[in-house]
């Protein structure tokens, strides 16, 4: 029956939801009837105060006086505290809630008129007239101050109607709610899945098995048209190659002097931002298995690359820190950094570090021109090249560098961030929250 609920319609659990409570909550109240304090025989306070009654009337009957104390004696003996004061002694007061429904029953019940005065000992005690003077009795069961017979009720009903129906209500909606929560989840997580698994899971209510199967539809969709997208164009640039490459020769072969220099680099251009393409376009294709990387090593190994070509390039940080991730594509990340860097500025600085909260931080930082503020964010979309100022005569690309090491860190669920280094330059921030698995 749960399974036959889990798997029907919002509409028939939503309505099951309300229903069923209000028919828990009456069957509750009937089964809980006879616990409410308002429907014993008597409360505490009328029981006292036909206690009282009874040694008042003993005593008044009592032909002698020491039958009258022996009545005395054996209510003291059963647990009652009673004594005779002649006068009343200490002005009447109000009393607490106990006492005022204890002189009520008295006089409604029992005709008996009656005070309650305070005790030598700060007790409170009841005063009740009879024939030879007055009797002083202190209740000896007393209640909690505040808690009478209404408050009891009150939380009898909340322990044993409101809370098992509240409970049962908040359990039954996160079943319902629960296979909605794991579709937001696997969106979230879209980023960083392996394209050929099944993302969405086809369970829970029927709308939601509906919905899933339809994601999962439109997702396979997306990835086909996006693979078709990728082998078009990973064509397309690498075709280009060959008449790129004959027109190197021809320059070599046909022209000298500076012309030929001038038409080598527009060729070199041309020649980089068709490997620059290719990378964008292989960060789509490519799933690398993540494994446990020793991130100095790896960042080492960049630095050292590019300093072996003449480009200065250092790294700080410390000699061992491990963090599960995907080695290929952290350094493909980390090498764009440090190549925008020895484009833009003479020197690049790179810095391995934990923040205040844990995460791990790598910093590329050049001595360049810099990016605006204003523009930062836009400089990560793809084919976006931003300032002019960061965009030199040679090693020009499309402006895809900044998207790929965005899509990277997307898929590792990290951020990048870009900051202004003093005096000058840029600082680009690779960051792995605390929740990344690490070592």
């Amino acid at each position: 029956m749960l399974k036959r609920f889990l798997q029907g319609s919002i509409r028939w659990q939503i309505v099951t939801l309300a229903v069923l409570p209000i028919f828990l909550v009456g069957v509750l109240g009937i089964m809980t009837e006879p616990a409410s304090p308002e429907k014993t025989e008597l409360t505490q306070a009328e029981i006292a105060a036909a206690q009282i009654a009874l040694v008042a009337r003993q005593v008044d009957t009592a032909i002698t006086s020491d039958a009258s104390e022996t009545v005395l004696a054996i209510a003291r003996q059963a647990g009652m505290e009673v004594a005779r004061v002649s006068p009343v002694g200490a002005p009447p007061v109000e009393g607490t809630d106990y006492e005022i429904r204890l002189l009520t029953a008295l006089e409604n019940v029992h005709g008996r008129e009656a005070v309650v005065v305070d005790t030598s000992d700060g007790d409170l005690a009841i005063v009740v007239a009879v024939k030879d003077g007055h009797l002083s009795f202190v209740p000896t069961v007393m209640p909690v101050p505040g808690l009478n017979d209404d408050v009891v009720n009150i939380i009898l009903s909340v322990i044993i109607i409101v809370l098992p129906v509240a409970f049962l209500s908040i359990y039954a909606a996160r079943l319902i709610t629960l296979p909605m929560t794991r579709i937001a989840a696997a969106a979230d997580a879209q980023n960083r899945a392996d394209p050929a698994t099944e993302m969405f899971e086809e369970g829970g209510p029927r709308e939601i098995r509906l919905l899933a199967k339809r994601l999962n539809e439109m997702r396979s969709q997306i990835e086909s048209m996006l693979k078709e997208r990728t082998a078009m164009l990973r064509a397309v640039s690498h075709d280009l190659r060959t008449p790129l490459t004959r027109l190197k020769l021809r320059i070599e072969q046909s022209v000298e002097g500076d012309p030929a220099d001038a038409l080598q680099r527009d060729v070199d251009a041309i020649n980089d931002m068709i490997n620059e393409t290719l990378s964008y376009l292989r960060s789509d294709a490519e799933i690398e298995v993540p494994r446990k990387a020793d991130l100095p090593s790896l960042l080492r190994t960049i630095c050292s690359d590019f300093s072996d070509v003449g480009y200065t390039v250092s790294y700080t940080g410390p000699d061992r820190l491990s963090l599960e991730c995907n080695p290929k594509s952290l350094a493909r990340a980390v090498a764009n950094l440090v190549d925008n860097g020895t484009k833009f500025g003479g020197s690049v600085e790179v810095t391995l570090k934990r923040d205040l909260y844990g995460a791990i931080r790598i910093e590329v930082a050049d001595n360049g021109p810099g990016i605006p503020a204003e523009i930062r964010s836009r400089v990560m979309e793809p084919f976006e090249k931003g300032d002019p100022s960061r965009s030199p005569s040679t090693r020009s690309g499309f402006g895809l560098g900044l998207s790929i090491v965005r899509e990277i860190m997307t898929r590792h669920g990290g951020t990048m961030e870009l900051a202004h280094r003093e005096p000058r330059g840029l600082c680009v921030a690779l960051v792995f929250p605390s929740a990344c698995r690490k070592a």
